[in-house]
């Protein structure tokens, strides 16, 4: 169960085609998630090193999220969290 939530967690985090193809991050950015701006600064403005700035911050977010869940699932193990 755990797996799986950490799993949705990040493929909630890197959700694209779907955004993509209903809005293309608009109206006005509302719908804009990291990976919508990474696209857009690596084909739109043709930016290619601040797309890959970003896309770092992606595994950077990912990385936290990860570490904070496996330090639920020992935290739950030893019996200190319910």
């Amino acid at each position: 169960m755990g797996l799986l939530a950490l799993l949705m967690t990040i493929w909630s985090l890197r959700r694209f085609e779907l955004i993509w193809l209903m809005t293309k991050g608009g109206p006005v950015g509302a719908t804009e998630t990291l990976v919508i701006d990474l696209y857009s600064q690596a084909f739109d403005s043709k930016e290619l090193g601040s797309a890959a700035a970003i896309g770092m911050v992606g595994v950077v977010i990912s990385l936290i999220v990860i570490i904070g869940s496996r330090l639920v699932a020992r935290a739950v193990e030893k019996g200190d969290v319910r």
